[in-house]
This record gives structure tokens, sequence and C-alpha cells, in this order.
């Protein structure tokens, strides 16, 4: 055939297709036929599939073949709906043609008189487009009904009795049956075994089995790895010859865990000190796990040992540990360079601080006044900037902690404009503080940690501000239970930031721009530190600036509020001007013995103690201190920890064996010390000191601490009531109050103050209980609670402490008895502070 006839041909054969109606085809054919969707829904049915089930290809078109065909309710046997869906999944989820045994299918008769009884032999077979994405489903089904109702009228017909019919039948059911479960067993060990070695061979961990000898019979890839030994080879032999395992440390053979394990029942497990040895006599560290392996009746038939390579763990570990110990190393080398830095600037520092404060003290004309002053600025700058840094290493290792007390916040205001206000006069700034009136009395915070944030603000403030003003507040922004929130703000006409400047202003050692630095100073701590500050009392930093204009930096703090009237309180600050000499019993003055290897800082300490009217020795080492000590008798000692021949801790330590051992009256011990790291700290309390002195000491802070630890020392404005006031058997313990305010007299207003407010709210108390208004006995018992406490009234304490619980307990007599025991107390508590 020449081209000419092939292009004939098959134009011809192209004409006859676009003739033909495949539709009309699909319908003529003789055989049974349905096509599906994807989702079992009839798409076409053949004439003859209509013919042999009764139906019409309008009734079913687009409906569910399984709600066309569903099982037929009144015969239990009936399953040809579950063989259809089982072999229909089939092609859906694999995409395979399925031919299913001959079904008896239950076809519904036309009038809806019942069911016919129908079989049929039926295959489903998948149609793929080009790229293999499943089309639909074309079920065939060949109608055998026919051929079965034949056999079955050839049985009938059968020479064979109806009861060998029945044997015959059962023992072909029998037989069928037990076949087909060899079959189905075989193909589930088949099945399973396929999947185990497909799971042993897709895990990541190396997995070796044994019979309950210990002859290996598994070996998945992994474990050939490790081991170096193929499982076909591996088969067959003990354990022994194909793992070899020893101790990482020492290289001594270990012993497999299988037979152990084998013998106990009990699983085992290794998970550091062990190496296996490759065939090739590599050696790899290894963990382990070794279970046995047991059958139905719990008989051990085997064990399986799972093990895993964990070179790079070892190697990480070491590195991670290394790591680790470099840092440490160097955190000790920063630890031990701070702590000498600060031994070695403070010691000196102290001698010029403290010296020119004593200077300040005597009688200066008006130019050398100005010069001291100066000079303690420039002393005190410097003091700030080590403590900046010093407070840094401290946060960083989060080793700085919050000390909690209550505090009056007109009054922290005060002080912090106070602190700066001769600098801001200095550089003819107007510097105030203003306080909102809604915010309470007292609050729980630590005072010092809020002062150097404020102080902080203000000195920036000062420092980029050369006219106009700086104003310190404190506004409420909400009350809380048991708290307010309170916004703390500083606010300057300085020369304002730009928002790009502003995001620097917190990182450490940073600054808004390079010039700044240069132009005002500065270690770029400051801000940093507040931000960390702010962090630990849960407080949070903003800033609104505006360039030219100023800037506002404000610190926003929730704070527990404190239940008693403490408008008066003093912070334990003593202004510099007001030192005097203490009074002293002439029968016996206070004696002190002062130790430091520093020849400017032992003459310093012994002038300012000797400032204050007090017997004062020196001694320039702890050996020269500790004879000095047996020979005298001394009220107090304070001592450098850091000297050479016998150091303070030493000097402390034998002092206390000595008094131990001689049974002698405990000697307070102040460490004086130019460390401030919180090392230094629990060293110097381990070895048996009572208190830490940081140098350079002002005359302030040394003032209360001796006031602090010799009981003897009076201030001057002692009354002629001290003898009542320091009683033991007082119903006021003093020392509770004296721990918020130093001064005596301010200590007898606050007393007197509590008197009459304790007063008023005992009878509301007692009027709120009678009314059976619990929620407010409550509040006025814990209020009462709060101020006894303060005041010391400890008896008090106990008794409301009581009340608070029986009105917890709903349990109004009982609360209204302890008020009537407590008047005895309250009673007593009144006298004394009348006398007073």
């Amino acid at each position: 055939m020449d081209k000419d006839e092939s292009k004939k041909e098959s134009k011809s054969i192209s004409k006859i297709k676009a003739q033909l109606d495949f539709q009309y085809i699909f319908e003529s054919l003789a055989e049974l036929y349905m096509i599906l969707d994807l989702n079992l829904n009839i798409i076409d049915i053949s004439n003859a599939y209509a013919d042999a089930t009764l139906i019409k290809r309008e009734n079913v078109i687009g409906k569910n073949i399984f709600d066309i065909f569903p099982d037929n309710p009144d015969d239990e046997n009936a399953d040809g709906v579950k063989q259809l869906k089982f072999s229909l999944m089939q092609v859906l989820n694999y995409k395979v043609a399925s031919t299913m045994t001959m079904q008896k299918y239950d076809i519904p008769k036309s009038d809806g008189s019942g069911f016919e009884v129908r079989y049929w032999s039926p295959r489903n077979t998948p149609v793929l487009d080009k790229e293999g994405n499943l089309l639909c489903i074309i079920h065939r089904a060949e109608d055998v009904t026919e051929f079965a109702y034949l056999k079955q009228q050839k049985l009938v017909q059968s020479d064979i009795t109806e009861d060998m019919q029945d044997r015959i039948a059962k023992m072909e059911f029998e037989v069928f049956t037990r076949a087909k479960e060899v079959i189905e067993k075989n193909e589930a060990l088949l099945n399973s075994e396929q999947n185990l070695s497909i799971t042993l061979s897709s895990i990541g961990d190396a997995v070796l089995t044994t019979d309950e000898h210990g002859i290996v019979n598994r070996l998945n890839p992994v474990a050939e790895d490790l081991t170096g030994w193929k499982e076909k080879d591996a088969m067959s032999r003990n354990v022994n010859e194909i793992l070899h395992l020893i101790h990482a440390q020492t290289g001594l053979p270990k012993e497999i865990p299988i037979f152990e394990v084998l013998s106990t029942g009990k699983p085992k497990g290794n998970h550091q000190d062990l190496m296996i040895i490759h065939r090739d006599g590599r050696q790899i560290n290894i963990s382990n796990n070794c279970a046995p392996i047991r059958n139905r009746s719990g008989q051990i038939i085997g064990s399986i040992l799972v093990f895993r390579d964990i070179s790079e763990e070892v190697a990480a570990k070491t590195i991670l540990e290394k790591a680790k110990e470099n840092a440490e190393l160097a955190n000790k080398a920063k630890d031990s360079f701070l702590a000498t830095m600060s031994h070695e600037i403070r010691t000196p520092l102290s001698g010029l601080i403290g010296m020119l404060e004593l200077l300040s003290k005597t009688v200066l004309s008006t130019q050398q006044k100005n010069m001291v002053k100066n000079a303690l600025e420039s002393g005190n700058s410097l003091l700030r900037i080590l403590s900046d840094i010093l407070d840094w290493s401290k946060i960083e290792e989060g080793k700085l902690e919050l000390s909690l007390q209550p505090t009056s916040i007109s009054r922290l205001l005060s002080e912090v404009v106070t602190t700066y206000s001769h600098i801001a006069s200095s550089k003819g700034l107007i510097l105030t503080s203003t306080i909102d009136e809604n915010i309470s009395n007292a609050h729980l915070m630590d005072p010092l940690r809020l002062s150097q944030v404020l102080n902080n603000f203000v000195s920036n403030g000062i420092k980029f501000t050369s006219n106009g003003k700086i104003t310190v507040s404190a506004e409420l922004v909400k009350n809380l239970t048991h708290a307010q929130q309170i916004r703390f703000s500083v606010n300057d006409t300085g020369i304002g930031l730009s928002k790009k400047d502003q995001s620097r202003l917190f990182q450490s050692y940073t600054q808004a721009t390079a010039d700044t630095a240069r132009l005002y100073g500065g270690t770029g701590l400051g801000l940093a530190i507040c931000r960390r500050l702010a962090d630990l009392m849960d407080g949070v930093i903003t800033i609104d600036s505006t360039p030219s204009v100023g800037s506002t930096f404000s610190i926003t703090l929730s704070l527990p509020c404190i239940d008693i009237d403490i408008n008066s309180l003093n912070t334990l600050t003593v202004e510099e001007d007001s030192i005097e000499p203490f009074l002293t019993p002439i029968s016996n003055t206070p004696r002190i013995l002062v130790v430091d290897d520093h020849s400017v800082n032992l003459e310093l300490l012994i002038r300012q103690i000797e400032l204050f009217g007090i017997q004062v020795d020196g001694a320039e080492d702890g050996e020269k201190a500790l004879k000095l000590w047996l020979e005298n008798k001394y009220d107090l000692i304070i001592t450098d920890c850091h000297m050479p021949i016998k150091d303070g801790y030493t000097l402390t330590k034998e002092i206390r064996n000595l008094e131990n051992n001689n049974y002698k009256k405990r000697i307070p011990i102040i460490a004086y010390t130019a460390n401030v790291l919180s090392d230094e700290n629990e060293h110097c309390l381990s070895v048996g000191m009572d208190e830490i002195l940081i140098k350079p000491a002002r005359l302030t802070v040394l003032q209360k601490t001796l006031l602090k630890w010799i009981p003897t020392l009076l201030n001057p404005i002692q009354n002629e009531y001290s003898d009542i006031y320091v009683s033991s058997t007082s119903p006021i313990d003093i020392k509770d109050l004296s721990n918020i305010v130093a001064d005596k007299s301010e200590q007898i207003a606050i007393l007197k103050k509590f008197k009459r407010h304790h007063k008023n709210d005992l009878e509301k108390l007692i009027e709120e209980l009678s009314k059976m208004n619990l929620t407010e006995a409550a509040h006025l018992a814990h209020r009462l609670k709060g101020s006894s406490k303060v005041a010391g009234a400890r008896d008090l304490v106990n008794g409301y402490l009581k009340i608070e619980s029986f009105i917890k307990d709903n349990d109004v007599d009982s609360a209204l008895r302890e008020i009537e025991t407590m008047k005895e107390d309250v009673l007593s508590m009144e006298s004394f502070i009348e006398i007073l």
C-alpha cells in the first residue's frame, strides 16, 4: 500500500469515527457494564445491565451504587455489598483492577414485591488518563445465575441420598474453610514478615534479634553498618561472634547484655561509657537497650537489642563540657578582674572621698568650701561610674536582688531632688517634684533601686539640658487590688532625641550619637541598667522625646500599698550637716577596733569614728588586731577583708573560735571592703562576720551602722524616758520601727499617731462585727495587724491574726471574745505611748 492509499484509509476511518455514537455503542453492549465516578455514583449502565438487574436507566443515573443495590435486610448471610465495597476501594486506593469471586446478589423486583436472587462474577477496572490519574471505574458483571441453578438441579437429581449430600457438603465446607484459613494465615504471616522487614530497614537505630540461646536470627541494615556483619553471614551465629563491646574509658571488655536479659527476663540499658568494635577494628560509641521477646504464654523465646551510634553526641558533649569549662573560667576571670578593679579603685577612692568629707566638716573659707565641694562631686561621679559597671555585672549574672521595705514616695522624690538640686542650680536649672494626691502614703518597694532609676533619669536630664527646668513626678495610673499602678517620670527641656537615637538608648555601652560621650561624658551603661532594673521590678520604661524640645523618661510600676499612716516616714538617710557626737554613758564609753592595711583608709576610719565621740584603736593587719582584741575590751570590730599576714576572714574565724571555746560574749564584726560583688558578701557572712560596710563609707552610713551594733549609743535628742523606751519588758518592740525610722523623735511621733488611729480602727472593727459586716471587719482587722506590726506591738499582732482567722471562718463571737481578751494589751500599749 502506497502513501496515498494509506492517507485515504486514514481519512475513511476518521470519518467513520466521527459518525459513530459511542454512548449508543456502550448501551448496546451484550455484557453487563456500569460506569462509576470517584464517589461511586452511577454515570451510565448498559442495556444488558438494566435488563439483568430489573432497573431502569433513568432511575439510577446520578445515584450511589449502594443506594440502588443494598443488601437484603431479611437475609442475615447477605454480604454482597460488603464484598463489592472492598473491591471498589481497592481500585480507588491502588488504581488496579479487582476481580471478585462469584457473589450472590438480592436484586429488588421491578414490582417492588421483594428480592430476586442472582449470581454474578464481577470485575472492577480503573480508567486512567495519560498522566495516570483515575478518571472513573468500569464495573463489569458476568451473570452466572443459570449456571448456579443448573448445578443445584443436578445435585437434586442425583442418586446420592440426602444424608450423604449433607455429609459431602459439610466435608467440602470444612476442607474449604481449613484451606482458606491456612491461606489467610500464610498471607498474614507473609505480610507481617514483610512489614517487619520494611519497618526494621527504615528505622534509624540498629536492631539485632536472637533466639532463646543467643543465636542471631535478624540484623537490620543499620546494625550491619555498625557491626560490619551482613545479615546472611551473621544468621545462625552466636551473638558473641558478632558483637564485641568495651568500656569507653578503660578499653576493657564489657559483657553483652543479651544473656543477662535472657536469664533474668528483665530489660537492660546502657547509655554511656560503651563502645562497639566494628569488624574492621574501628571503635564506635554506642548506647543500647535490650529486652526479652516472649510468646503468648509469656515464655522467653529470644531477645532484641536496639543500639545506635552516639559518636557525634559524645564529641558534642565533650565540646558543650569544654565550652562550659571555658565559660566558667572566663566568668571566674571576669569576677576576679571586677573584684580586683573594685578593690584597687575603691581603696584610694575611699581615702579621697572620706578625707574630703572630713575636710568639709572643718572651718573653711567660702572659696575652700567650693573647692572641697567640687572635689567631692568629682569623686562621687567616679564612684557612680564604678557602681554602674559592677551593677551591670551583677545583673548579667542574675545576682542582683531586690530589698523590699515600706517607703514613702513623696519622701523618695524629695530625696532625689535634694541630691541633684545643687548641681541643677549650678547650671541655672529649676529642679522640682510633684506627686499625685491620690497616691497612698506608703508602698512596699526597693527604694534604693527605684531611686537609682530616677537618679539616672535626673542626671541625664541635667546633663543634656542647658536652660529651663526638670520635673520629677509620680502619677497614679490606676488603683489595683491592694496595690497602685504608678508612673514615675522625669521631664526636661533639653536637647531631645530623634526616633532613631531613642532606639539606641537602652543598649549597653551605647549612647545616642557618636559625639555624646565626647560632649557630655558617661559610660553608656546608665539607661541599660535602668531597663534591667525595671525588668527586675516588673516595671516598664518608656520615653517621649522631641529634638530641641525636651524628653520625658518614665517607669511604670505596680506597688503594694502599706495599710498604715506613715506620712512622716523618714528614710534611713541622715543629712550630712546633722552629724554630731553620740551621747554615751560616762561610766562605759564604747570602744571600737578598726583594722586596715591601707594607711590612708585606716587613718580615715579612725578620724570618722572619733568624730562621733567614740574611743577607737587601729591595727595594720589581722595579727596585731587579734593581739589587741585579746588584751582589751571592745564593743565592735571593723576590719578590711584583704590584708597581708592575716586577712579579715582569718581574723574573724579565730575570734569566733576563741569565743566559742572560752564562752566569751560574741562581739559584732563588720567587714570593711571595696569588693561589692555578691560572692564577697556570702564569704563574709559564712566566716562569721555580721555585716558588710562598703568602701567608701560615708559618715551617714557609718553613723547608722554604729547605732545598729552598739546598743548603748544614744542620739543627742534622746529624752528622759530613754530607760523606759529601750526596756525589754515594754509592750512596744522598738527594733521593728527602728528598721524604718532611725530618728528617735520621729519614732515617738509615729507611735503617738499609731495610738490615735488604732483606737479609731478598733472601735470601727467592733461596730462592723456587731453589724455582721464581715468584709469590712476583715479589712479593718488586716489594717490593725499591719499597723501594729510596724509599730512593734507584737502582742496586738498575734491577737489580730487570730481575729482575722475567726472572721474568715464566720465566727463573730470568737472574734469579739478575742477583742475582749486583748483589752489589757491595748491599755498597756496606750499607757506606754502616753508616757513617751
